[in-house]
């Protein structure tokens, strides 16, 4: 889709993009700023404002929280025995 045609240079652009499907932007040339900030915009890692691990028995979700969403980078499942009981006489 080429927006040039409907929009003059300078103006914000705002697009919906639905969940995988591909998008290509293309520009002559990128100035370094830009550029990272969309490297910001596609890791949500950079944007995480906290790290967290919920824990219960034997299970553990490793959670990055944004402003936004929180997302599941990890799920551990590790089997755990019980303990076993000493009975003393």
């Amino acid at each position: 889709m080429k927006l040039q045609p409907y929009f003059q240079l300078g103006q914000y652009h705002t697009l919906e993009i639905e969940k995988d499907h591909p998008i290509s932007i293309e520009k002559p040339s990128w100035d370094a700023i830009y550029l990272e900030r969309i490297d910001e915009a596609v890791d949500p890692g950079k944007l995480a404002e906290i790290a967290v691990v919920v824990m219960q028995e034997g299970l553990a979700h490793l959670c990055l929280v944004t402003s936004a969403m929180t997302i599941t980078k990890a799920r551990i499942e590790k089997n755990i025995p019980k303990k076993k009981q000493v009975y003393s006489s």
